[in-house]
């Protein structure tokens, strides 16, 4: 089954929806992810009510 390019879909299935990583450093996590084949969804964005700055990535297309 490929994943869904709209997040709200994926909320349709069961399973586990996202895991959560603490970097110190986002965008050298995202570069890192990039280079082992892991590609990036969007854009970092940052949420300043938590002093977050996140980011998504996934393997789209994996079954």
């Amino acid at each position: 089954m490929a994943l869904p390019d709209d997040p709200g879909v994926s909320l349709q299935h069961g399973g586990y929806q996202h895991t959560c990583a603490h970097v110190d450093d986002v965008d050298a996590a995202r570069t890192e992810l990039a280079e082992r084949g892991i590609d990036p969804i969007g854009e970092p964005f940052e949420i300043e009510d938590i002093s977050r700055r996140l980011t998504s990535s996934g393997t789209r297309g994996a079954t």
